[in-house]
């Protein structure tokens, strides 16, 4: 494994076409990595961008894709508020497709703005195709 950043974050990519793309997601924690892909409902990515949108969050934003298997979905990810500053706390937790016993999970901190770049990444990726990052803030720790 490369050591390009040691902070945590989510690394998301799209291709695909106007109803569904397929994704491939990289999650780094701590240390560890892990990837899985599969398709996601193009609906079910907007009405997730559409939450990140709103400003401030106040309520956790969730985006669960894979969630038909029994033991689990194979991406989940929540954002919500950390504190009254408007630091936000995410939750992500990711399984390998091909074998679900391989799981990696990792929470940290960022703000809205490092979440607003997020989504305007994700919504240029929806359309045609691209990748999106959602890393830890350096300065919250």
């Amino acid at each position: 494994m490369s050591k390009q950043s040691a902070r945590d974050q989510l690394t998301l990519h799209l291709e695909g076409g106007e109803d569904v793309n397929q994704f491939d997601a990289v999650v780094r924690a701590a240390g560890f990595s892990g990837a899985t892909g599969y398709i996601i409902d193009a609906r079910q990515m907007q009405d997730f961008l559409g939450a990140l949108a709103v400003f401030p969050i106040s309520d956790p934003v969730r985006l669960s894709v894979g969630t038909e298997f029994p033991d689990g979905p194979l991406l989940s990810i929540t954002i919500q508020p950390a504190d009254r500053r408007g630091t936000l706390s995410v939750h992500v937790s990711l399984a390998a497709d091909d074998d679900r016993s391989r799981k990696v999970s990792t929470h940290f901190r960022c703000v809205h703005s490092d979440v607003e770049h997020f989504a305007d990444q994700l919504q240029i990726a929806l359309g045609s195709g691209g990748t999106a990052v959602l890393a830890a803030a350096e300065f919250l720790g």
